[in-house]
């Protein structure tokens, strides 16, 4: 893709706040302390925003997918690096709110993607009620604002090593930003509270980051830039070593509710966030729902069933030797976007999973209905085959668009049109 959509961004690393070798965790050989650029390819940070923010444990209607974050085309300005515009940068207090948190979510995975190795990537509250049955903890229990609140991320690295991530945002400047990153303590504020509520256990822990975005607008002093931190740990939802296969299966369902989401299939994607997994929980019984009564269950289960079954009503298209079913949908925009010569005037978004892994997930779908109609415990069913056709988010940039591909069962794609 041309030059026109890449945004330099400003990264600072402060190595001085890791712990001093031999503790752990170590700092990354793919972190550089001190301050580095970092190019943003704006149309694979819009489609991360779009799966982001896309919720893997919501009923009903979402916004997220399309419109919520499409928008955002018109809030990077012409400059070279990363900067908002004056338009976006005048909107009222809540919706820069919003603007800055999902910047401030997007911006620090995409360059975690490319430093860390990420393959699977949940938000930390579903996290947390995915493992509630194994530690014994009410589901739902943790707020969802304050010092003890679910850190933004949990993800997992190709090496098999945890990581949590808070990720904050502001337009207000670096003082706003350190207070946002907060203080180690006591007690401990802002993000370096917040990270710490999930530990795991020795061998299986990675960085703990806290990562703060500050977002410039055109015309104004200063720059945009991120950084990262590593304060001391503190225990809180400790995940325990028999614990650690729960937690895959957790990270696996949020994913490919996700997916199935953004093509479209959102009943199947409610479907799959809320069934248990199927692996031995150490402090059962197990749920068949992680909230709602066995009513919820059959109604859910009824749609998503109905959903895949109706799959040939979907778009089907094809990319490189792979057919996908989803959904395309063209925006025309009220007001050209500048990241692209003379504008941006449409985009066009496609979306779409392969029909062998809509059969994986109608046959899981399946067995647990199974499990619930005959009240049997549905612990030690096998891990379902879809799991295999789950991978890392992988971006790639083109001359007029951007695409995004999540093993071989997924593939999103964004396209410019001026």
């Amino acid at each position: 893709m041309d030059g026109g959509v890449i945004r330099r961004l400003d990264v600072t690393v402060d190595r001085s706040t890791w712990p001093k070798p031999p503790g752990v965790p170590a700092f990354p050989s793919t972190f550089r302390d001190g301050t580095t650029q970092q190019d943003i390819n704006i149309p694979e940070l819009l489609l991360l925003i779009g799966h982001l923010t896309t919720p893997s444990h919501a009923f009903g209607t979402s916004l997220s997918e399309f419109w919520a974050w499409v928008r955002y085309l018109n809030a990077v300005s012409d400059d070279e690096d990363l900067r908002l515009t004056r338009e976006f940068a005048h909107l009222d207090a809540h919706q820069k709110t919003i603007l800055s948190d999902d910047f401030g979510m997007g911006i620090p995975i995409y360059w975690l993607l490319k430093t860390l190795s990420l393959e699977l990537i949940v938000d930390g509250r579903y996290f947390i009620d995915g493992l509630c049955p194994a530690s014994g903890a009410a589901v739902g229990d943790r707020p969802k604002q304050g010092p003890r609140k679910a850190p933004d991320f949990v993800a997992l690295d190709s090496a098999g090593t945890w990581h949590v991530i808070e990720c904050k945002g502001t337009q207000s400047g670096d003082a706003y930003r350190k207070r946002q990153l907060g203080r180690p303590g006591p007690p401990a504020t802002g993000a370096v509270a917040q990270k710490r509520t999930i530990s795991f256990q020795p061998g299986h822990t990675g960085q703990r980051l806290p990562c703060g975005l500050a977002l410039a607008v055109e015309g104004g002093n200063g720059a945009s830039s991120l950084r990262v931190i590593d304060p001391p740990p503190e225990e809180g939802f400790v995940v325990e070593e028999e614990d650690l296969g729960v937690a895959v299966d957790t990270l696996r369902r949020a994913t490919a509710s996700r997916v199935l989401r953004l093509a479209g299939f959102g009943s199947a994607a409610s479907a799959v966030s809320w069934l248990p997994s199927p692996l031995p929980i150490r402090n059962g019984p197990v749920s068949y729902w992680r909230q709602g009564s066995q009513r919820d269950f059959k109604t859910t289960i009824e749609r998503a069933q109905e959903q895949l079954q109706r799959r040939d009503r979907y778009k089907s298209f094809k990319e490189v030797d792979e057919t996908y079913l989803g959904q395309e949908i063209r925006f025309d925009l009220a007001v050209p976007a500048g990241i692209r010569g003379p504008g941006i005037r449409s985009v066009l978004l496609r979306y779409g999973v392969t029909a062998e892994f809509l059969d994986g997930i109608a046959r899981d779908i399946e067995a647990y209905e199974h499990y619930a109609a005959n009240d049997e415990d549905p612990t030690g069913f096998e891990i379902a085959e879809w799991h295999e056709m789950l991978g890392p988010p992988i971006l790639e940039p083109g001359r007029a668009q951007a695409s995004m591909r999540i093993g071989p069962s997924f593939f999103g794609e964004i396209r410019v049109v001026n």
